[in-house]
C-alpha cells in the first residue's frame, strides 16, 4: 500500500481563512533617516473593518506617512515594489504601487506601462510583492465527532499559491489509545490513482491533538487505534468493539466546492 505523505504538525499560517479582503499598507515608520517603506498586509472578512484599521493604522504602527488599500474579491491586484527617490535628494527608498484589472495578467501589463511612462519614478523594474487573485475565500467548516473518542474539525482554505486544501484540526480524547487516522482515495474521488491508497495519515497521541493538512479531494476515512503500553484489557476490547460497529466514514471537497461528509452534509459559511 502506497503512503503518499504523514503529517504530524504543520503551521497554519500560510493558508488564507475566511479572507474575503485584504488591507494592505506600505508605510514610513516615524524617525529621521532613508527608509524604505513597510508594507503590512491584513486579511479582513469585512470590508468594513477597514476604516477602522486606516482610521488607526499611524498610532498602531508609528508611521509618519502610509498609503492604503482595500484589495477586495471580484477585483484582481498586484501590488509591486520598487526604488524610487523624491527629486532633488540621494535618498533612494523602496516603494510600493498596485495595480488592477480584469485579471492578473491585465493587472501586470498595467503595472509595467506605469513604470514604462514614469522612468524617473522607477529606479529599479518593478517587483510583484503581492498577487491578489480577487476571488475571495468564504470560510467553510465541518466539525465532525466521530463517536470513537476522535474529534476534528475540517476548514476549507486556500493556499496563497491558489491552491485549495482542507485544514485539519484534531483531537483524540482517548486517554490510553493513541490513534492513526487514515485519508484513503475513495472511488468518488476521480483525482487519484486507485482507490482505498492512503493518500495522507495523521498520528494523534492519547489525549493530544493535531493541525495539519490535506489536499482537496474525497476520501474514506479510517482509523488505527493502538493501546498505550499497560492499557487494561477492556481498552483493548474496546477497540475490537468498535471495529464490529464502524461505519465507514467519508469527508471531501465536492464539485461545487463545498466540504460533504457520509451524511452528505456541507460546511457551514463563515
Amino acid at each position: 500500500m502506497k503512503i503518499f505523505c504523514t503529517i504530524t504538525i504543520v503551521l497554519l499560517s500560510n493558508y488564507a481563512v475566511a479572507q474575503e479582503y485584504m488591507f494592505v499598507a506600505s508605510y514610513r515608520p516615524k524617525g529621521d533617516g532613508c527608509y524604505d517603506r513597510i508594507l503590512k498586509q491584513i486579511p479582513l472578512e469585512k470590508a468594513s473593518q477597514y476604516d477602522s484599521l486606516r482610521r488607526n493604522f499611524y498610532t498602531d504602527y508609528k508611521a509618519s506617512s502610509a498609503d492604503m488599500f482595500l484589495l477586495k474579491p471580484q477585483q484582481p491586484s498586484i501590488v509591486y515594489s520598487f526604488k524610487t527617490k523624491i527629486l532633488g535628494f540621494s535618498c533612494e527608498y523602496l516603494a510600493h504601487g498596485i495595480a488592477y484589472g480584469a485579471t492578473i495578467e491585465e493587472a501586470t501589463v498595467k503595472m509595467k506601462e506605469t513604470a514604462a511612462k514614469n522612468p524617473r519614478n522607477f529606479l529599479t523594474p518593478p517587483d510583484i510583492a503581492i498577487t491578489w487573485q480577487g476571488n475571495g475565500s468564504s470560510k467553510q467548516t465541518l466539525k465532525k465527532d466521530y463517536k470513537n473518542g476522535v474529534e476534528i474539525e475540517y476548514i476549507l482554505a486556500k493556499q496563497q499559491s491558489g491552491k485549495t486544501v482542507m485544514l485539519i484540526k484534531a483531537v483524540n480524547r482517548n486517554k490510553e489509545l493513541d490513534v492513526v487516522v487514515k485519508f484513503k482515495s475513495s472511488s468518488q474521488h476521480t483525482g487519484m490513482e486507485s482507490r482505498g491508497e492512503i493518500v495522507t495519515e495523521i498520528s494523534i497521541s492519547a489525549g493530544g491533538g493535531v493541525s495539519g493538512s490535506i489536499p482537496a479531494g474525497i476520501y474514506d476515512v479510517d482509523f488505527e487505534f493502538k493501546p498505550k503500553e499497560g492499557a487494561p484489557m477492556e481498552v483493548k476490547k474496546s477497540i475490537m468493539d468498535y471495529m464490529k460497529k464502524k461505519t465507514k466514514e467519508v469527508i471531501g471537497v465536492d464539485k461545487d466546492g463545498k466540504i460533504i461528509d457520509n451524511r452528505g452534509g456541507s460546511g457551514i459559511r463563515g
